[in-house]
């Protein structure tokens, strides 16, 4: 939620970049840009939202027709026209003519806020049904074991546990582990960080291997979720 200094850092890159740089602007119109829709502030603010618990609940497809509606896009996490993997969306601004950068960037903020308390209220009432904590114990069981693991499998999987993190279903669990994770198992970053180019089945074995040493420490369950 840090939108404040990430625009701060941009607006002096910007004004940097503008002492060398001839930008396309029009008075009325703002900065023009090589899609229209993007005419104006010419700026694109968005955050990563883990929303499980509204996703398995059905009301994403609303609050997607909603956010439109407000001038904003949720989309997957790797922007327009990518489906959302373990339940990673990418909200971002849609309107960039006729408002100004910190208009869009508290307007932003705010319906953040609400769709983080939407989850959270959705989540409280996930966390009570059986079959959610069996996936959850489930997916924390297949990770801890796995050889292979692919990268959709494997988002799913920690989707699943961070559900549960968040849940309390693991009382020692820390919660940047998984958000670390998260970032760790994906291709690119795999090969940047082995330093060579893989297999995809190559990859599968590392990323497994990953997961595996960074969950090795047993974690103590919640006593009181097990008896729900």
């Amino acid at each position: 939620m840090a939108l404040d200094s990430a625009y701060d850092m941009a607006d002096k890159i910007d004004t940097l970049l503008d002492e060398q740089l001839n930008f396309a602007f029009n008075d009325k119109l703002g900065y023009l840009t090589q899609c229209p829709t993007n005419i104006g502030t010419g700026m694109r603010a968005s955050l990563m939202l883990h929303l499980p618990s509204l996703k398995e609940s059905g009301a994403m497809g609303k609050i997607s027709s909603s956010l439109s509606k407000l001038g904003l896009a949720i989309r997957g996490m790797y922007g327009e026209g990518t489906e959302p993997k373990g339940a990673i969306y990418q909200l971002s601004n849609q309107v960039t003519l006729g408002i100004s950068e910190q208009e869009a960037i508290n307007n932003l903020r705010d319906i953040a806020y609400q769709l983080v308390t939407q989850e959270r209220t959705a989540r409280e009432t996930l966390a009570k049904n059986i079959n959610i904590q069996d996936r959850v114990y489930r997916s924390y069981g297949i990770l801890q074991y796995a050889k292979l693991l692919n990268n959709e499998e494997c988002m799913q999987l920690l989707s699943n546990v961070r559900f549960g993190v968040e849940a309390g279903f693991f009382s020692e669990m820390d919660i940047s582990k998984i958000n670390r994770l998260l970032i760790e198992i994906q291709p690119a970053t795999l090969m940047k960080n082995i330093g060579k180019k893989l297999t995809p089945q190559e990859r599968d074995r590392i990323r497994a291997e990953l997961v595996r040493t960074a969950l090795m420490q047993p974690q103590v369950p919640s006593s009181h979720r097990l008896e729900e």
